[in-house]
Parts: structure tokens; sequence; C-alpha cells
């Protein structure tokens, strides 16, 4: 096979060989008069990635949630060895928790709480509340992403 299929369109190729006499009128398919009446905005071609028009690579959105910062300082500053079962929906995660209890402490609380202070309050809180796995290192709050992420 040669590798003249790249140089022009099917319709171009096809209206050529009409041109030429090589096709009957008998011959000639289906789709061409539909196409002929109804060309498409862009010529479907070939294109190689030397003629320039390079395509861009898709560079997805990054995406990041206050609650994803919130488990980030978690696993960071609280020692949790928990094993997560991703087959187990009907458990919350200790680090789920311990995100929940978070924003309801956030929702409750009437004057602006620095977010290293509301972060070890939800500790405090959750170890009176029954979770006394829940051991944080001694400087706590040592992720410097989550203190600087909110004070922006």
């Amino acid at each position: 096979m040669s590798r003249l299929w790249k140089i022009g369109s099917i319709f171009s190729r096809v209206s050529g060989m009409i041109e030429g006499g090589h096709l009957k009128t008998t011959d000639i398919p289906i789709w061409y008069s539909i196409y002929k009446r109804f060309p498409p905005i862009r010529e479907p071609r070939y294109l190689s990635l030397t003629e320039g028009d390079i395509p861009k690579a898709y560079d997805p959105p990054k995406l990041l949630y206050n609650e994803d910062i919130i488990r980030q300082a978690y696993y960071e500053d609280v020692d949790d060895g928990e094993i997560i079962k991703l087959k187990n929906n009907d458990r919350k995660s200790r680090s789920q928790v311990f995100i929940d209890e978070y924003f309801k402490l956030k929702s409750k609380q009437t004057t602006p709480t620095s977010h290293s202070k509301l972060f070890r309050l939800t500790l405090e809180y959750l170890q009176q509340h029954g979770y006394t796995y829940l051991i944080f290192s001694a400087t706590l709050i040592r992720s410097t992403n989550f203190v600087n992420y909110f004070h922006k």
C-alpha cells in the first residue's frame, strides 16, 4: 500500500478519479453526491506532526477541595495506622470522620478561628468522644501546605 492516501481526502481522490474518467457514473459511491451537496466545515485529511498543526496536549484542571487539604494535614499530623478496605462502603474511614467533625465544628464557630486551632479542637473533640486511637505528633500542624493554603 502506498503512502499516497495521506496526501488528500477520500473525496478529493474520488473526485480526481471521476474527472480523469477512471470511474464510471454507475461506480460512483453513494456518499459522494451527499458529501458534494453538504461538505463538512473542515475537510478531513491526514495531518502529519511536521505540518505545523501539532495538537496541544490536554492538561486537565487541577481540582483541590478544602477537604483534600484537611485530609492531607490529617495524614501528616495524626499517627493513623488504619487499614482501609475499599470494598467496605458501609463504614466511614477515620479521616472522613475527622473531616466531617472538622466541618461541623467550623460551622458552629461564631468567630473566625484559625485552621490549625480548629484542627486541634477537632482532634480533642474526637478523643473525648471515644476516638482514643487518634494520636497526634508533638508538633501538630507542621504541614505548611495546610496553613499556607488557607492564608491565601
